[in-house]
């Protein structure tokens, strides 16, 4: 091998070496990079698994609460509806006499339905016929259409007598949203032969249910399904209707 021949060869050697240290050093870069980044996942799963953590000790936090606040109102009873007042003076000579009739919810959180308000007397002179019940407000929001005839099902006013043979009027009110109260205008009719006597009526929440009644159509007929809570003898039925212009 000549001097240059060695000089060459160095020079071969040297851009050999050359090249492995580079190689070398790009590998180590490369390395530490890797290195850098597994420490920075290891950061971000911790955390990630700190943060999930905190999520569900919150979580926990609040389903215990909340059975706790479950637990606490759980023996409480619900309010009923109230019916005011719950005696109307209907006495009539030559005036109609119009009284306010107020049924109220007062759950804070529950819709109740097919409340049954029954109104009675002892007196021998009450005719559940004489009365006209109305609501003060009219709503509509449950309707059924026969014809040109559209029915409001809101109301229902069943005249009827009960086990002890007393005639007697009840109102069925299809829906009391939560503290809400309807008003009802109660009048008692005058009769043509003029012989009415003072009467007064007691006015009693006698049902209620926490599921809307069953609505069913066919064929251009509507059914509404409820269940009187007494045994009664019904006469007649009868609920808000209007026709159809034209």
């Amino acid at each position: 091998m000549t001097a240059s021949s060695a000089q060459t060869l160095c020079q071969i050697l040297a851009a050999a070496c050359g090249c492995l240290v580079l190689l070398f050093g790009y590998g180590a870069y490369h390395f530490g990079n890797k290195a850098s980044e597994e420490k920075e996942d290891e950061i971000r799963k911790f955390q990630k698994e700190n943060f999930e953590s905190a999520q569900n000790d919150r979580q926990n936090k609040s389903d215990a609460i909340n059975q706790k606040i479950e637990e606490a109102v759980s023996g409480i009873t619900a309010p009923d509806p109230i019916v005011s007042p719950r005696t109307l003076n209907l006495t009539t000579s030559n005036w109609s006499k119009t009284q306010l009739l107020e049924i109220r919810n007062p759950n804070p959180s529950k819709t109740l339905y097919s409340a049954w308000v029954k109104i009675s007397s002892e007196s021998p002179d009450f005719e559940p016929s004489e009365l006209d019940v109305v609501p003060e407000h009219e709503e509509d929001f449950i309707v059924g259409s026969i014809h040109n005839i559209t029915a409001n099902y809101e109301m229902l006013k069943i005249v009827a007598r009960n086990e002890n043979n007393n005639s007697c009027l009840y109102l069925v009110i299809y829906r009391l949203e939560a503290l809400s109260s309807k008003f009802y205008k109660v009048v008692r009719k005058k009769r043509e032969d003029n012989a009415q006597s003072d009467l007064n009526v007691s006015i009693d929440l006698k049902a209620f249910s926490n599921e809307p009644a069953a609505i069913q159509t066919q064929d251009g007929k509507t059914a509404l399904q409820i269940e009187p809570p007494e045994n009664l003898q019904i006469q007649s039925i009868s609920l808000l209707m209007k026709r159809n212009e034209p």
